[in-house]
């Protein structure tokens, strides 16, 4: 991810963002082969059996994947309109994101940058708000509108509010450097916190006997908002660099993504007799084999041109 340096006029790239973004993408393979175990009877392509310590992966990691993603796509957002118009940033979208948006793979991510951008532009026509500036001891306070979101303009269980708002603060506040620098100084307590409260809220969700919606909420959002918090901190700190690793994942990250979830549910399928009732078999296998399958798609794509 290019930015500008106003004051010297050089074009830097802030590696950490890529980084992030491929590992979160990386970590969505052991995601989603988890979910044909979970407890709670969401629909899934393949499902074998509830099973509590498989779902509880789903729960542990479910509050932060996908707001750190959209966090991360408004920062990118801030940087690529410093190069680009809108016109050519949606044209640059529509591109990218026309084929998987046919498909449904990606129709969540389509509208929401869309959405995004014409709130930006209508903002550019009413006022000039480069970034909204509040003290780094109130920053949790953008967290607090999350619970609110939730489920507001739904699809297939992703509000479109939610992340839209997710986007916005992504956009205007943790685009900032200084934002960001602060972050990373707390981003050990931020983890601390974050953590705890996702123990909690898997605690909440998946073993207790009994059920309170308030608290497992206050912990799902805490879980949401200091996790994502301390993996920007974390990622700023230590993943700012480009090795040939990150270099060839940042390049086959979005391909990942578009390909991963049909080579895990269909090697789950195709292992499903051959792991005789195995459940970690069942579940490590497929994983791999899902890795493997999904990278080599990701090479294919990368080297045949479509003309």
């Amino acid at each position: 991810m290019d930015i500008i340096d106003k004051r010297h006029g050089l074009s830097m790239r802030k590696y950490y963002v890529d980084n992030i973004r491929w590992i979160v993408i990386l970590l969505l393979v052991p995601y989603h082969a988890a979910m044909a175990w979970n407890v709670w009877g969401e629909p899934n392509y393949i499902y074998f059996e509830s099973n509590k310590i498989i779902s509880s992966i789903v729960v542990f990691f479910s509050p932060y994947f996908m707001p750190l993603m959209f966090f991360i796509a408004g920062i990118s957002t801030r940087f690529a309109l410093q190069k680009r118009t809108i016109r050519q940033y949606v044209l640059e979208r529509a591109k990218k994101l026309l084929i998987p948006f046919i498909f449904g793979t990606v129709l969540i991510l389509f509208l929401i940058s869309l959405i995004a951008v014409g709130i930006i532009l209508l903002q550019r026509k009413i006022m000039h708000l480069k970034e909204i500036a509040i003290p780094f001891v109130l920053i949790f306070l953008w967290g607090l509108p999350l619970p609110f979101f939730s489920g507001v303009l739904s699809i297939g269980g992703k509000s479109l509010v939610e992340y839209t708002y997710i986007f916005l603060v992504g956009y205007y506040i943790f685009s900032n450097d200084d934002v960001i620098n602060e972050v990373e100084k707390w981003k050990w307590i931020f983890l601390c916190i974050g953590i705890a409260a996702t123990v909690f809220n898997v605690y909440m969700f998946i073993w207790s006997d009994t059920q309170q919606t308030l608290l497992n909420t206050v912990a799902k959002y805490a879980s949401e908002w200091f996790m994502v918090s301390s993996m920007l901190g974390i990622g700023k700190g230590y993943l700012n660099f480009n090795g040939k690793i990150s270099k060839f994942m940042s390049k086959r990250s979005y391909t990942f993504y578009i390909f991963h979830f049909i080579w895990v549910v269909l090697f789950q399928y195709l292992l499903f007799h051959v792991c005789n009732g195995n459940i970690i078999l069942l579940y490590v296998l497929p994983v791999f084999f899902a890795y493997g399958a999904t990278l080599l798609c990701c090479e294919v794509c990368n080297r045949v041109s479509l003309k």
